[in-house]
């Protein structure tokens, strides 16, 4: 609420806040003369009289101005929450998790709903919007690259001529463990355009 006059007299100028208040206190006291009301307020009475004399505009113009402001604040929060599940996005993919379509829109509504806003439904047009700004796309998981080390792989590369010197062509067999993958990840992911996709090792058990 605005203050009173200082002892000198001097009065201010009330911002669009203050007036929507000298309307609303008007509202609530309809008895209450220009004089008070301007005391109250610490502003003139000729300021109190052109407010109320045009209160219909300043509700208007202030109703607008506040529409706009929330819906800047709104851009700014879907801006901020798109770019967190981005984040979350490429943290996943770093370790060669699969990330679904459902996945994201999930993790985006999550995050709304955290910020307050549970009137977000991450629709697929949601997805759609965000798969194009960030260059993403539906790809076949090829290899396991999370299965063995590089380092792995290369010291057998270099100690298997070794081991197999003593065997004969025939005597060399290729043999690989058999598992029911009914926990396996899905062979499909979402992957930016310019880089592989690459999964990790499926889970199993015998």
């Amino acid at each position: 609420m605005a203050s009173r006059p200082s002892a000198t007299g001097k009065r201010k100028d009330l911002s669009a806040s203050e007036k929507v208040q000298v309307i609303e206190y008007k509202k609530e006291n309809p008895s209450a003369g220009v004089r008070s009301i301007a005391e109250k307020f610490g502003c003139s009475k000729s300021q109190i009289q052109s407010i109320l004399a045009k209160k219909d505009e300043i509700l208007e113009h202030y109703g607008a101005n506040k529409n706009a402001h929330c819906k800047r604040a709104r851009l700014s929060q879907l801006k901020n929450e798109d770019e967190a599940t981005y984040e979350w996005y490429q943290k996943a993919r770093s370790k060669n998790i699969p990330v679904t379509g459902p996945m994201l829109q999930e993790k985006a509504k999550r995050g709304n709903e955290e910020l307050g806003d549970a009137t977000f439904k991450a629709s697929n047009g949601w997805l759609d919007r965000f798969k194009k700004r960030y260059n993403i796309t539906s790809k076949v998981i090829s290899g396991e690259a999370g299965g063995v080390s590089e380092e792995t792989v290369a010291s057998w590369k270099e100690r298997l001529p070794s081991i197999l010197s003593g065997y004969s062509p025939e005597n060399v067999l290729n043999m690989d463990e058999t598992g029911q993958f009914y926990r396996a990840l899905p062979n499909r992911s979402l992957a930016e355009v310019s880089k592989q996709c690459t999964g990790g090792k499926s889970p199993k058990k015998e």
